[in-house]
């Protein structure tokens, strides 16, 4: 396998200038979830050959996937965040990259090229899935991995590399264990009579019914779930009224819930119910909630991050300790068909200090080099899961 890693390794140096090239490309025309046409279509031009399109996702099968296949996965969509003109590659369309998917998918689709030219001699298969909606609702991932049967053929590992500002330049950052938060969503409607600003003892304040409400979502963490388990109440939108003397008779908030455990997850999902619906009748008013249950915690399989560290020095590549965070990503439905292991390489921002959905977060190219390596090492960690299920013969 090492020989093979070198190869991999080579190849994408050489094609690295392309791949800048593609990964400006990709910057310029960042898309909606499950609207990434355009970006599916940069993706598809650049591979050449052979894949599977489900609407906006590319799926490439790569060596013996009968012998087991190590799945390779990037996202696609980018976020609602007007991006400033500072490159001649920045979007202009409204959206952006503001997450780094674009290096992403441009180190797995320079990772897929290399696999091709070494395809003869790879001792596991390898699926590499370009894919769509992992900012917004619906999952891409969940509607990929109902399909697994299909798409995913016997599949060994998951791998997932995603630039991070908060990890050291070129440095990875791998570690087992719950990495990332479970993400649901909630709308909560507060309705009661309204009535006229002047009259305020005639009708029912669902504003302040609200803003009571909001305020309580946020003694959950504190209060009502074991201090020793982290986990987050965040309220991302309140919308209520229409003129400055008119009482609404409804006001409504959106936002989300955390958790790093299934225990505290379930907690959370009875406890928003249960603040709402108390909240606003002590207010006089009525409460209903409307939950859009998101992506699981997302785990490292404890083998696989053992064996990307043995390979990671191959690949020149420095590894620290595993950043972990209360942000989600729907990679963690992987783990329902394999062991899954999430890398986070180290990019931060060309223009200074800026954290990821930043208008200013835009990794240097540097950036998808140093992720198209990791997902070589992710392919040799997978290979190793591989040989122990099934006592596959390792090469040197």
């Amino acid at each position: 396998m090492k020989s093979l890693l070198k190869s991999l390794l080579g190849q994408i140096r050489e094609d690295s200038a392309r791949l800048v090239k593609l990964r400006h490309a990709l910057h310029a025309v960042p898309e909606p979830g499950n609207q990434e046409w355009e970006t599916a279509e940069l993706i598809r031009r650049y591979l050449g050959s052979t894949y599977h399109e489900i609407d906006t996702a590319t799926v490439v099968h790569i060596g013996p996937v009968e012998k087991g296949a190590v799945i390779l996965r990037a996202e696609l969509d980018g976020l609602e965040v007007a991006e400033p003109p500072r490159r001649d590659y920045a979007s202009t369309n409204g959206w952006m990259h503001a997450c780094g998917h674009d290096v992403n998918m441009a180190a797995l689709a320079g990772t897929v090229t290399a696999l091709r030219e070494v395809e003869d001699r790879l001792p596991v298969g390898v699926t590499a899935v370009f894919q769509p909606s992992e900012e917004t609702y619906p999952s891409g991932a969940r509607r990929l991995v109902n399909d697994a049967e299909r798409l995913f053929a016997n599949p060994v590992a998951a791998i997932a590399v995603h630039t991070h500002p908060r990890v050291p330049v070129n440095h990875v950052a791998v570690g087992e264990g719950t990495i990332n938060a479970s993400s649901d969503a909630f709308e909560i409607t507060i309705e009661g009579r309204g009535g006229h600003g002047g009259y305020p003892h005639e009708s029912d304040d669902v504003i302040g019914a609200m803003s009571a409400t909001i305020m309580a979502l946020q003694q959950i963490p504190g209060r009502r779930v074991d201090p020793l388990e982290p986990v987050v109440v965040s309220v991302g939108s309140v919308h209520s009224g229409t003129a400055p003397n008119v009482l609404p008779g409804s006001a409504t908030c959106t936002g989300t819930f955390r958790a790093m455990t299934a225990r505290s997850r379930t907690a959370l999902q009875e406890l928003v119910e249960e603040t709402a619906a108390a909240t606003a009748a002590a207010h006089g008013c009525r409460a209903s909630v409307r939950l859009e249950r998101g992506e699981p915690p997302l785990v490292n399989a404890p083998a696989l991050v053992e064996a990307f560290r043995r390979w990671a020095p191959e690949a020149s590549l420095p590894t620290v300790a595993q950043f972990r965070s209360m942000g989600a990503d729907d990679f963690s439905f992987f783990g329902e068909i394999a062991p899954t292991l999430m890398v986070f390489a180290g990019a931060p921002s060309q223009f200074g200090e800026a954290h990821l959905h930043s208008p200013d977060y835009v990794p240097h190219d540097e950036a998808v080099l140093l992720a198209a390596a990791a997902y070589c090492c992710g392919v040799a960690a997978g290979y190793e899961a591989a040989v122990e299920a099934d006592g596959l013969h390792s090469p040197q």
